[in-house]
């Protein structure tokens, strides 16, 4: 049987769902600058502190410093809220092993043990119900059916809809009354659950309408301030224009004057405006994890549910 066990694990693995990769805190931090208009101000910084404006240097570079530290503090606070779902998974499992009754970490549950659960336990994994007795399971984390599945032994049709499969117990459901035995048919990743995780895992980031807007809005500064930046420089240069400047002072000029013009305040805005939003949303159980994603969920008008949504 131990050889059964240790060939099983080897060849599905632990009994846990792969967790989706985690950028590390450079790649966070490059999410988090990666905007067309921390670059300007990132190369107003730069232009400042060559002409040693100090005090516009210092306030420059506190507007980025604020958005993006909010922008950290508030992603990591939806990751670790997010991580929450592992609490979901039973980290204990009653299998039958030998002939008999024992328990044992739910990681280490394999395909083909026979797991006994009863009222209070989450199921351990994906299972094939062959003994129930009044046995009833909250699957709304997977349906949506706010009421107790009852379960039963039966040959249910091919292709059954998920809610409809009452010969299964899925991992995570909580089983509210009764009690059976079941052949675990999937674990980890194979499980329905571990199918919605790998899915939400899969999708690919895409950019709101506020960052679309955004990063138009900062490629026209960019320009008129290059235009505005030029003109007057030109003026200000005497042997071009009709100032009396030489060159090194009209490019102080010009640089002055593009470096007003840049909305310094507008990122910091943005993003505390969004991280309220987030913590509003937080206090009535919503987990947002990019802080976008709040001006997209505010867009929506209609939302469409079913009699359980």
């Amino acid at each position: 049987r131990d050889l059964v066990l240790t060939s099983r694990l080897a060849q599905y693995g632990k009994n846990e769902i792969t967790p989706p990769p985690k950028p590390g805190f450079l790649r966070k931090l490059w999410n988090q600058v990666n905007n067309i208009l921390i670059f300007i101000l990132i190369a107003a910084t730069i232009v400042s502190a060559i002409l040693e404006e100090w005090p516009e240097v210092a306030l420059i570079l506190g507007v980025v410093v604020i958005n993006v530290t909010i922008g950290l503090v508030q992603e990591g606070k939806a990751e670790k809220a997010a991580d929450a779902i592992k609490g979901m998974l039973s980290s204990k499992a009653t299998v039958i092993r030998n002939g008999e009754r024992t328990v044992v970490k739910a990681d280490e549950v394999v395909p083909g043990d026979i797991v006994f659960i009863q009222s209070g336990d989450r199921v351990p994994a994906d299972l094939r119900m062959i003994e129930c007795s009044n046995l009833a399971i909250l699957e709304a984390m997977l349906t949506g059916e706010s009421n107790p599945i009852n379960k039963h032994t039966d040959v249910v049709e091919a292709g059954a809809a998920l809610g409809d499969r009452k010969n299964l117990a899925f991992s995570a459901t909580m089983v509210m009354q009764g009690q059976g035995k079941g052949i675990v048919v999937g674990t980890g990743d194979l499980t329905e659950i571990g199918k919605i995780s790998s899915m939400v895992g899969g999708v690919d980031a895409m950019k709101t309408n506020l960052m679309v807007q955004l990063e138009i809005f900062g490629r026209w500064i960019s320009c008129f301030v290059f235009v505005v930046g030029s003109i007057t420089f030109v003026i200000s240069f005497k042997d071009v224009g009709v100032g009396s400047d030489d060159i090194g002072d009209a490019f102080k000029s010009a640089v002055s004057v593009a470096v007003a013009i840049i909305p310094e305040g507008l990122p910091a805005v943005v993003t505390i405006s969004l991280a309220l939003a987030m913590q509003m949303l937080a206090k009535r159980n919503a987990i947002i994890r990019q802080l976008p994603a709040v001006e997209t969920l505010g867009s929506v008008t209609v939302i469409c549910s079913d009699k359980t949504g």
